[in-house]
């Protein structure tokens, strides 16, 4: 017990332990992967992600497509506010949608993440708005399109989560978590 609360101590943010009762609630998996589409003055498109997951990337560009055909648009709001995940490929993919060239963009453990050469990639200016309760696979989108000279980032410090976890049980029923793969941006 006192090994592992050194170890706790020692390690603080990279490693945790989770009980039966989840401390945050999970995103909900029915929640709409873009909660809110807004287009203001008929030239600055406005999305809300609900959900960072699998798809996000294709309707994001469907959504796009349909607000630009209608509409002359000069700029992008991504908006990642109180959104997380650890589909670190979903968000890659959302990544690569800004982006022309094939080029490294994030390394999950032994994976290396890249956009691919595209013509229709989205080119207006972005802004990705973050606050501190933006994690995960969100922090490193919202990384990637900055390091990609894509997009300004707009809010505060974000909660610094960008890792991957293992869990490994205890005799207690409980589960130690510990960061066991860095992701780092190409």
């Amino acid at each position: 017990r006192l090994a592992l609360e050194g170890l706790l101590d020692q390690l603080q943010g990279k490693v945790s332990i989770v009980t039966n009762a989840p401390a945050t609630a999970a995103p909900d998996p029915a929640a709409p992967l873009l909660s809110k589409t807004t287009v203001f003055e008929g030239a600055y498109a406005y999305l809300r992600v609900g959900r960072l997951d699998a798809g996000l990337a294709e309707q994001m560009k469907a959504t796009f497509k349909e607000i630009n055909a209608t509409n002359k648009l000069n700029g992008l709001v991504l908006d990642l506010r109180f959104v997380g995940g650890k589909d670190y490929t979903a968000a890659m993919a959302v990544a690569d949608s800004f982006l022309a060239a094939e080029k490294a963009l994030l390394s999950v453990g032994e994976i290396t993440l890249r956009s691919t050469a595209k013509e229709d990639a989205i080119r207006l200016p972005v802004a990705v708005l973050v606050n501190q309760k933006t994690s995960g696979a969100a922090e490193a989108l919202a990384a990637v399109l900055r390091r990609s000279n894509v997009a300004l980032i707009i809010g505060v410090r974000t909660a610094g989560d960008v890792v991957l976890y293992r869990e490994f049980p205890l005799n207690s029923g409980q589960q130690l978590r510990i960061a066991s793969s860095s992701v780092r941006y190409a």
